[in-house]
């Protein structure tokens, strides 16, 4: 899907797009008045309602918002009509034949990518949307790699720290008390197999006697 607009183009489109979102933003506002009528007129703090009460309040506020989005839907549907039909009339003039891919319309991720563009990134020197979607992922890229490396550099940094640590653990005084402790113990442990090697060679001994 390619973009190539001149300035004249891009000036329509921003008509365009506000235009139909300042229509969203005021049918938003109207649903939501409804809420604030259903609350004001049909509903109390200070009253109790019965199961039935609450269902033809719900249904009440239904109706009036399925009649609102009802004819706000058909009004856009309208009005991209009347579009269009302009588009197609300037087209014919210079004999132009326009054909409409509605399959396009409907494309979720095209969609979404037309959502995700500001107005002001749709000018001439646009090239496509997937040239725009690569320059907007770069940065992305980068700030992922600059992460990555800050990463790395931090885990060089804690190792070597703890390299350090336990040389300076090493070298202290608790630490070589406590291998002093440990070697003592060690010759005691030592000590005490030899001598039970010893008594169980006399031990055995004594029963050949026997």
């Amino acid at each position: 899907m390619s973009v190539n607009l001149t300035q004249s183009h891009q000036k329509e489109l921003e008509h365009f797009l506000q235009l139909f979102r300042s229509r969203v933003t005021k049918h938003l506002q109207t649903i939501e008045a409804e809420f604030e009528d259903l609350q004001s007129d049909r509903l109390s703090a200070d009253d109790v309602y019965n199961q039935k009460d609450i269902y033809d309040a719900l249904q009440l506020l239904l109706f009036a918002v399925k009649s609102n989005v009802q004819i706000e839907m058909r009004e856009l549907i309208n009005m991209n009509a009347l579009l269009l039909k302009q588009a197609m009339e300037t087209a014919q003039k210079h004999k132009i034949d326009l054909t409409l891919d509605i399959g396009a319309v409907e494309n979720r991720e095209l969609l979404n990518r037309v959502e995700r563009l500001d107005v002001a990134e749709w000018t001439s020197n646009c090239k496509s949307i997937a040239a725009l979607d690569e320059r907007k992922a770069s940065p992305k890229v980068s700030s992922t790699e600059l992460s990555l490396h800050r990463s790395e550099d931090r885990i060089r940094e804690l190792e070597s720290q703890l390299r350090n640590n336990e040389q300076h653990i090493s070298k202290s005084k608790q630490f070589q008390a406590m291998r002093q402790i440990i070697d003592k113990k060690n010759e005691q442990l030592r000590v005490l197999r030899e001598r039970l090697q010893r008594y169980e060679s006399d031990n055995e001994q004594l029963i050949e006697d026997d």
